[in-house]
């Protein structure tokens, strides 16, 4: 069983994924690639939500920012949703707040990347 759950639901177009779980270093082992395969099977943005992660570090960063890439190159938008105080604080902390559209529910993710 994975340590990191990760259902994806298609919402108006938006690939809606949710992860369940700790994004630590053993929990983030293998994301990035499961991202990457849900956007090359997709079409749209895709947003992220987070509500329901209790912890991340820098190596589910790292995972995330790797899909985010790919989403780039793809000309698409990764975004994030409904990420705990924690998880904002420490994307502000390593100057990752720009570099991912966060909104505040998952409604509003998919109503701006529509």
């Amino acid at each position: 069983m994975p340590v990191v759950e990760v259902t994806s639901q298609l919402i108006n177009d938006v690939l809606v994924v949710r992860l369940i779980g700790r994004l630590d270093i053993i929990g983030s082992e293998g994301l990035e690639r499961k991202l990457v395969e849900l956007l090359k099977n997709s079409t749209g943005n895709i947003l992220l939500n987070l509500k329901d992660v209790s912890y991340m570090s820098s190596s589910g960063i790292s995972a995330v920012l790797g899909a985010s890439r790919v989403a780039s190159t793809m000309k698409r938008k990764l975004a994030l949703c409904e990420i705990s105080p924690s998880i904002q604080k420490l994307l502000e902390v390593v100057e990752l707040g720009n570099i991912f559209p966060v909104y505040e529910t998952q409604g509003d993710g998919i109503e701006k990347l529509r």
